[in-house]
């Protein structure tokens, strides 16, 4: 988060046009780039982004009221103030599902900083958010859904719906390839997740694609129903609500 800082500050996010006039450290439009783009790759990276939330942050789950805010930390540029004393503040900075919000956040701040230039980092992140946005954590699940508000209100999208339709035909071939080689592991279950989250906000464009993904899922579910069935049918029900919603078009995802 500190690298998000500077970047943040290099890049004179939020200062008046006079205060940036007297900024004396510059960081040229291309640097801001670059920087950008090795954080996105670092924080989404599988070692520092697949982590075991339910396993690892324990205890944290009964304050997950207190994580309900309405705005992003790193993007307010605030302490949270509802950590309490400095030794909860300690041993909440160290847990996993603090670690990920701090990440999530990040990538919400850059998005910030570059606006409309954020487009190429769009993809690397946006499953990875979506996945997130869908655990079972409202602690991480929160701070997701308000990060893609903050990504979308930056790229000058009305909202996250909006960044899901216009980008549906590689979240599914994402889908299809942790359905297909994932498994039950993480990767099978980040599948799920974004499969989930983009059936409940498709629309007429995206539904002749969603053929596609509907095979793999149901062939996943054939293969792994002992283990994971809550979850494939949590998927199933919302490719039913999905179908529902255009029950003209069934045609297409049928034959």
């Amino acid at each position: 988060m500190v690298l998000v800082e500077v970047v943040v500050g290099a890049a004179g996010y939020g200062l008046s046009h006079v205060l940036w006039n007297r900024h004396e450290t510059r960081i040229s439009e291309e640097e801001l780039k670059q920087l950008s783009k090795a954080l996105v790759e670092e924080f989404t990276s599988p070692q520092h982004w697949q982590l075991d939330v339910d396993r690892e942050m324990g205890h944290l789950k009964c304050d997950d009221h207190a994580w309900n805010g309405r705005r992003l930390n790193a993007i307010a540029a605030k302490p949270a103030k509802h950590l309490g004393s400095v030794g909860h503040f300690s041993q909440v900075l160290h847990t996993v599902a603090w670690r990920l919000r701090v990440q999530i956040e990040g990538l919400a701040a850059l998005a910030g900083v570059l606006g409309p230039q954020f487009q190429p980092l769009l993809q690397p992140c946006l499953f990875p958010l979506i996945e997130k946005a869908g655990e079972s954590s409202l602690a991480i699940s929160h701070t997701a859904r308000l990060a893609l508000r903050a990504i979308a209100r930056a790229l000058g999208l009305p909202s996250p719906r909006h960044l899901v339709s216009d980008n549906v035909d590689y979240l599914l071939d994402a889908v299809s390839t942790g359905l297909r080689f994932g498994g039950t592991g993480v990767q099978g279950q980040a599948a799920l997740r974004v499969l989930r989250a983009t059936l409940q906000r498709s629309n007429r464009k995206s539904l002749p694609i969603l053929r596609h993904a509907a095979l793999d899922l149901l062939s996943a579910l054939d293969v792994h129903h002992s283990t994971r069935a809550a979850l494939y049918c949590s998927a199933l029900h919302a490719l039913a609500q999905a179908l529902g919603n255009h029950t003209h078009l069934l045609h297409i995802i049928l034959y």
